[in-house]
């Protein structure tokens, strides 16, 4: 006998027992009604009112199918899943199992009901079925209080994971979720939290990235440099004429305050001038340099030059106690020991000594260990003194040399030197100086006690001071003579001291300047007594001032201090990076034990983790945590770390717990708090925890009110990229792209470069609408994107050269603009040796048009894919075979037509006009309603012309991905909201997002399911 209440269908032994094991409706791919009216059933596509959603219609379409293909397993004899179809049996009672028929739509649609080793309904029964469904479902929630839904509690999957413990942590360019196994993706997202689960070793995982990114984060480096203050030499006080800071060994007057060093100017001058062109053009025995120029870069400055023993010093305010390093830039020129001799310094075993004093008397360092400089002049080098304690307040630097001549010594040279300009005077060769007009000056700030004198071992001993006789230059520049402090600067022209150096030069002006040109074009070597004669050639240096005395000199052009040097963290957390400052941000004093620097320190980071104020109770149990680990002798960060652990291990953190309607909240609905929109706001835009100043709002209550004003704020923020990384990156199936390899033999334009910009073009393409909250219509029709040369080339537009990408604008004629002519996507939906119509059909259909196929019936062969394959014919005639199947035409018809409409555009998604057989395209299709179009501009058309369609389908991309699982039957009414909203203001991408979030369904969570008889 038939069932009360159900139509006679057959006789009851008519019906097959089904017997197989126990299968429960779970959660599956939901689509909407346009899935099933156009690709389940045509016919009933074109039904513009679609079935009757009643009773009378559910007896005469519906229940004759449950019970044939349902009854056997979901009635009061054997409910499997706790489910029962045969409950309906008067509008009330569809009413009240409106939960059970919401899991019928889902299982039917994915067709994962009935089993597939049962008989199958045929297709057109499918179709019938799951449209009254949905017909009903959608009556029903379009009256009545809005459901915003109940969305499982959400586990951070590893982008969010990521992306919180770089905020929560500070720490950039750090991802511990690498190593986690891979999140299942639900409705076309990988944060749905239907499907994000937690398995015994991602437990392992998150353990050892508790541990790993609090370690990284606290027991780092300081990355902030210790204070520091330095003073250029040239100016300081001291004891020696100062000097011009701008001057360099490439002027003609290099150093105003020693004017009178004997040959300074003349070698300079044969390094500047000579060594330009490689012509040795030297003067006065100063030899040029060898070939195209010396090591590159602006000529070195001078500095300060020490001629003879003496100091400089400064005056600094210690910032407080601490060890501190003195250092200073410089170099050794002049003296007569071999080598380079006395321009050169450096190579010949020339060294100048020098040492630091504190406060005039007390040496930093060993004073018979003093630092040695041995770099030369076009190559100064940085020397260091050894730590020194310092306490807080005012002291006295004094930077010493140590060795070389002393002051008498230098007199006697100023003395011999001027002796020689007289003789000079009647010499032959004429002179072109002008004498110094400038009378010299002196310090005028007081000095500090002088440092201690320098032993008779720290000079390089000389029988007799180096005079200098009859090899007379005149200053190039007059201006050198001026400003400087040293007597001698006005008393007598400049002279080369290299000519003193060997007698037998005195007796002939010409000889070593024709010896400087002739040596200076054969190896830069010129000069007497082998002084170093301007720059050597390629990757040569600049040469020294000369050394009035013949004994090497100093050069110092800067000197500084830097301290109080780092300690350890706890004293001095200023140093330390962002990562530890945000954690431990306190520490125990005189004022604060050692325990409440620690309550103070887990409170904090637990409110922030948890993304909520942490509750006195959690408190408690972390710092019961902390004492059981805590010792006198161990450091505060060795110890709070651990209870820190515990907080990256808690369930609050791991996943986003949000609160259930307490008793008497109405309708079951529970408006989400501050805290909790806070969350929801900052992993929809941003994949992580809310920042501070999400934090500050909600604290005061204020969010709700400023929730447009904080959507704008977080998409101009840079975080907001990971909607294009996760959003886009699944919407658009971007993250295939890695998969794409064309056959190289068959796509020989296919470079290594090709891939990434083909992923690179969509990422800006999608970000461009986004930052320019222009119209989501551009992403089927825009006119522009993005693109670098490879891509280009690709594509066959001239003019962009680089890898840089830039934006370029398609003439109107171009077939290229919008998504469906972008290289990623026409490479995602191609084999790797021909494209796929099919492919690239279900591409459209599913992401621009929600109006995803349901899956192919079993048992119905794949076209062949092989590369032999393609030579039986066109792929659109191989195609065929799939519309002559009827069970296939009604989905086919549709794929098949836009997915032609792509056929000149290859694997790569460059243009053709014929196939790899060399047959010509044909880029035209149908559609079941006799819509016709052919390529890829007019398929542009079609879509704009479903532009309503479109945006529908990107809303319940957008409101899938911000809720975090799929739409709903009774969304209809939210997401047509939201389409509306849109639609008034331009369809802009801005619309989009803020119509989300103010949705009931973001703005609120519903209970757990009353009435349901699952």
């Amino acid at each position: 006998m038939p069932r009360p209440g159900v139509p006679p269908l057959a006789p009851r032994g008519q019906v097959r027992l089904l017997k197989r094991p126990i299968h429960t409706l779970g959660v599956a791919s939901t689509v909407t009604v346009l899935v099933l009216l156009a690709c389940s059933n045509p016919k009933v596509a074109t039904t513009a009112s679609g079935p009757k959603p009643d009773f009378a219609t559910f007896a005469h379409t519906v229940q004759p199918f449950l019970a044939e293909h349902c009854y056997e397993c979901h009635d009061d004899k054997d409910t499997e899943g706790n489910v029962r179809l045969d409950i309906f049996k008067d509008e009330a009672s569809l009413a009240k199992g409106m939960p059970t028929i919401e899991k019928a739509i889902k299982m039917l649609t994915a067709r994962k009901m009935p089993p597939k080793e049962e008989p199958r309904p045929t297709e057109d029964d499918y179709g019938k079925t799951i449209a009254w469904m949905n017909a009903y479902t959608t009556k029903f929630y379009m009256s009545g209080p809005i459901d915003p839904g109940r969305v499982t509690l959400h586990r951070l999957n590893r982008a969010e994971y990521d992306n919180t413990i770089r905020d929560l942590l500070h720490l950039d360019d750090f991802h511990p979720a690498d190593s986690f196994p891979s999140d299942d993706a639900g409705y076309g997202f990988d944060n749905n939290s239907d499907v994000l689960s937690i398995a015994p070793v991602l437990f392992e995982k998150y353990i050892k990235a508790a541990q790993v990114s609090l370690e990284t984060a606290v027991f780092t480096d300081p990355t902030i440099p210790p204070p520091s203050k330095q003073w250029d030499a040239a100016t300081a006080e001291g004891d020696f004429p100062k000097s011009d800071p701008k001057a360099t060994l490439a002027t003609a007057g290099p150093n105003p305050g020693a004017n009178a060093l004997i040959g300074a100017v003349a070698n300079a001058d044969g390094a500047n001038a000579s060594g330009a062109n490689g012509a040795g053009n030297g003067v006065a025995g100063a030899a040029g340099q060898n070939g195209r120029g010396g090591r590159g870069g602006p000529p070195p400055v001078l500095g300060r030059v020490f001629q003879y023993q003496g100091y400089i010093y400064a005056s600094y305010d210690f910032p407080g106690d601490g060890d501190y390093i003195f250092s200073f830039k410089g170099y050794v020129s002049g003296g007569a020991q071999g080598g380079f001799g006395g321009g050169g310094g450096g190579r010949g075993g020339a060294t100048a000594n020098a040492l630091f004093f504190l406060d005039g008397d007390k040496p930093v360092g060993s004073d018979d260990r003093p630092i040695k400089v041995t770099a030369r002049a076009g190559m100064p080098a940085e020397y260091v003194s050894p730590k020194i304690h310092v306490t807080a307040g005012k002291h006295t630097i004094s930077l010493a040399f140590r060795s070389g001549a002393l002051k008498d010594d230098y007199d006697k040279a100023l003395a011999a030197a001027a002796d020689a300009a007289k003789a000079a005077a009647s010499a032959p060769a004429p002179s072109t100086a002008a004498p110094a007009t400038d009378p010299a000056t002196v310090p005028t700030a007081v000095a500090p006690a002088a440092p201690v004198p320098a032993t008779s071992s720290d000079a390089l001993s000389a029988a007799a001071p180096v005079v200098a006789t009859t090899n007379v230059i005149a200053a190039a520049d007059p201006a050198a003579n001026s400003g400087g402090s040293d007597p001698a600067a006005s008393a007598a022209p400049v002279i080369n001291a290299n000519a003193a150096a060997d007698p037998a030069a005195a007796n002939n002006n010409a000889a070593p300047a024709a010896n400087g040109r002739r040596n200076g074009r054969a190896n830069g070597a010129g000069g007497a007594n082998g002084a170093f004669g301007g720059q050597r050639g390629r990757g040569g240096f600049f040469a020294g001032p000369a050394s009035v005395t013949g004994q090497p000199i100093l050069g110092v052009i800067s000197f500084k201090v830097d301290g109080p040097q780092f300690v350890d963290a706890a004293t001095m957390p200023d140093r330390m990076p962002l990562s530890y400052k945000s954690v431990m941000l306190t520490q125990p004093s005189p004022t604060l034990t050692k325990a409440a620097a620690a309550e103070k320190i887990i409170r904090n980071f637990a409110t922030r983790a948890y993304r909520r104020p942490v509750t006195d109770d959690e408190v408690k149990s972390l710092m019961a945590l902390w004492t059981s680990v805590d010792a006198a002798n161990r450091p505060l960060e060795k110890t709070v770390t651990v209870a820190l652990q515990a907080v990256l291990l808690n369930p609050n953190f791991l996943f986003r717990v949000e609160q259930d309607p307490q008793p008497g909240e109405k309708n079951n609905i529970h408006n989400l708090n501050e805290y909790e929109l806070a969350s929801r706001l900052s992993y929809f835009l941003w994949s992580s925890m809310p920042d501070d100043e999400l934090f500050n709002l909600a604290a005061k209550g204020q969010l709700h009110a400023n929730l447009d004003a904080q959507v704008t704020r977080m998409l101009k923020d840079p975080k907001a990229s990971a909607l294009v990384d996760n959003f886009a990156g699944q919407w658009l199936q971007l993250r295939k792209v890695d998969d794409v390899n064309p056959d190289t033999d068959r796509f020989k334009a296919f470079t290594p470069e090709i891939k990434p910009a083909m992923l690179k073009e969509t990422q800006l393409f999608f970000k461009s609408i986004m930052d320019e909250d222009r119209s989501v219509l551009d992403f089927i029709n825009a006119n522009y994107s993005f693109v670098n040369e490879p891509l280009a080339k690709l594509y066959g537009i001239d003019g962009v050269t680089g890898d840089a990408f830039q934006r370029v604008t398609f003439p109107k004629d171009s077939p290229r603009g919008g998504l469906v002519t972008q290289a990623s996507i026409l490479a995602i939906t191609s084999y790797n040796n021909r494209t796929s119509p099919v492919q690239r059909g279900k591409w459209v259909l599913e992401n621009l048009l929600d109006s995803a196929p349901p899956p192919p019936p079993p048992n119905v062969p794949a076209l062949a894919d092989d590369h032999k394959a393609e030579l039986t014919g066109t792929l659109k005639k191989r195609m065929e075979e799939h519309r002559a199947n009827p069970t296939c035409a009604s989905c086919h018809e549709r794929m098949d037509a836009i997915g032609f409409s792509l056929e000149n555009f290859d694997v790569m998604g460059a243009w053709r006009t014929t196939d790899t057989n060399n047959d010509p395209i044909d880029a035209s299709g149908t559609f079941p309603d006799g819509t016709k179009f052919s390529g890829a501009k007019e398929l542009k058309q079609t879509l704009m012309a479903s532009s309503d369609q479109f945006c529908r389908c990107l809303a319940g991309k957008m409101y899938t991905y911000a809720l975090g699982r799929s739409t709903e039957p009774f969304d209809k009414r939210t997401l047509d909201d939201i389409v509306s909203t849109m639609h008034k203001q331009g369809d802009k991408f801005s619309a989009l997002i803020h119509a989300v979030v103010h949705s009931a369904a973001f703005q609120q969570r519903r209970g757990n399911p009353t009435g349901d008889q699952s």
